[in-house]
């Protein structure tokens, strides 16, 4: 005896299929993506903390932050120009200085945020150790900021 029913998939069915499987795969490529973006962001600030715990030791050092590069402006750089400082004296590499284009500022002594060092990430999920307000563009919520006022014995950020 023949049957007549078919067992075969119809045209809709295969169409649901694929759309489903496409929203899944999308799923993941986003997910992915954003656990990239956070993987990058939590090197970047472990960099800065490294170069924090530099500032510490060239503060404690020195009696002193490094110089500005740019006067009135927060210095952001992929070279190590406006942390030469710290490379020149041993402090920091400069591949780890160049790795990312870190920014730095010193607002000089008896400031309240005394030297900043910040970088640019690529989520908003970090809080800073200091946001600057008006008229300082710098430390938004885009950024990672490290203040370290002239007055605190040096500890570094963990």
């Amino acid at each position: 005896m023949i049957s007549n029913q078919n067992n075969g998939m119809t045209t809709i069915e295969k169409v649901v299929i694929f759309t489903i499987l496409l929203i899944v795969a999308g799923l993941g490529i986003w997910a992915w993506t954003i656990f990239e973006s956070r993987e990058r962001d939590r090197d970047k600030i472990a960099g800065l903390n490294a170069l924090h715990a530099s500032l510490l030791t060239y503060l404690n050092n020195e009696k002193k932050m490094p110089r500005n590069i740019q006067l009135g402006e927060f210095s952001c750089s992929d070279k190590s120009g406006f942390l030469g400082e710290l490379v020149s004296g041993g402090l920091a590499k400069k591949e780890d200085v160049s790795r990312n284009p870190y920014c730095y500022f010193d607002f000089g002594p008896g400031s309240e945020h005394g030297a900043v060092l910040g970088i640019k990430l690529e989520s908003t999920e970090f809080p800073s150790s200091c946001r600057l307000g008006p008229p300082a563009k710098w430390c938004d919520s885009s950024y990672y900021c490290i203040c370290q006022p002239y007055e605190v014995e040096a500890v570094p950020v963990k």
